[in-house]
């Protein structure tokens, strides 16, 4: 089964937007060249050099590395999933609620999952 990635700035709570299909790792290598692309846009669209940013996948929003480089990036899928969290779903106990556990998605089964709500 496909699933779309993209990057979510988590500190501004906003989305670059660009939705590639089983594309985590091409967002893990964005985030990590963030400081390379931010650059490329200070000279994006200046005649007569005009540098776009293009992949397989379409055009890198540019702007949008530029505007949160330095802020906590991380990928996330369509379903709200984020690639730096184990993101298991387990019921509580207590109020039947379902819950996402928010630790890392390596992290030893013995250690108990932590947990946020879904959709916080």
């Amino acid at each position: 089964m496909s699933c779309a990635w993209d990057v979510k700035c988590i500190t501004c709570d906003v989305e670059m937007k660009m939705a590639v299909n089983d594309g985590v790792e091409f967002m893990r290598l964005l985030i990590k060249n963030a400081e390379v692309i931010a650059a490329l846009d200070k000279i994006r669209g200046i005649p007569p050099w005009s540098i776009e940013l293009e992949s397989a996948c379409g055009s890198v929003n540019t702007a949008f590395i530029a505007e949160h480089c330095g802020h906590e990036l991380v990928p996330f899928n369509e379903y709200g999933q984020r690639a730096d969290e184990c993101s298991q779903y387990v019921r509580c106990n207590t109020c039947g609620s379902q819950m996402r556990c928010v630790l890392p998605p390596d992290h030893v089964p013995s250690t108990p999952h932590s947990f946020k709500k879904v959709g916080v």
